[in-house]
This record gives structure tokens, C-alpha cells and sequence, in this order.
């Protein structure tokens, strides 16, 4: 089980909290999730989504996208059963943020729970 609540100031995310209950990966993947999103814009969080999905599937990511830590877990598309668990907080967040296009409110939270 998976939360991922997201504050939002306008365009930019000013906090990110990611509980969850499940594997370590997963819980591995939300905690750095929440400790390099706040201050991002949402179109660098989408960036920084797709250049970690990529990156679990194999595909380097792009040298203008800084991945911070999250190249720790690139040895996990080893093992594609477990590419799903360090996927799960970053999927959910994307959806999250994608829902939050929708609210035109300056301040804003957002709670999405997989």
C-alpha cells in the first residue's frame, strides 16, 4: 500500500510525504521520491518521472535531467519482477500530479493512495 501526497504552490511542489507499506524497494524508491521533488516545477517532476522509467527499462537518462540518488536503484531492471516496486511511488505521483491539472487553485494538496 502506497500514498503519495503531494503540496503544490502554484506550479511548484513545495512538499512531498510518501507512506507505504511493502517491499524495500518500494519504500526505498518513495523515500528518495520525497527528497528530490520539493522545489521542482510538475513538468521537471514529469521530466525526472520519465527519465527514472526509462531508466528502469534500460534507457540512460538524459544528461540535462540530475537523477540525485535514484542511480542507486538502476541495478533493479535486473530484475524485472521488481521493476514494478521502484516504479510504484513514481507512477503514482505522476498521476497525481497529472489529477492536479485539472484544479486551477493557487495553493493546492494532492493525496492519491495505490
Amino acid at each position: 500500500k502506497l500514498t503519495v501526497s503531494v503540496k503544490l504552490d502554484g506550479d511548484t511542489i513545495t512538499d512531498v510525504a510518501v507512506q507505504s507499506k511493502g517491499c524495500a524497494i518500494s519504500v526505498a524508491s518513495g523515500s528518495m521520491l520525497a527528497e528530490l521533488l520539493p522545489g521542482m516545477t510538475q513538468a521537471q517532476a514529469h521530466k525526472l518521472v520519465e527519465a527514472f522509467r526509462g531508466m528502469m527499462h534500460g534507457t540512460p537518462a538524459p544528461d540535462d535531467i540530475d537523477i540525485g540518488d535514484l542511480d542507486a536503484l538502476e541495478g533493479i531492471r535486473n530484475f524485472p519482477v521488481r521493476v514494478k516496486c521502484a516504479l510504484l511511488a513514481w507512477l503514482t505521483l505522476d498521476d497525481a500530479l497529472c489529477s492536479s491539472e485539472t484544479t486551477d487553485a493557487p495553493s493546492r494538496g494532492i493525496t492519491i493512495t495505490e
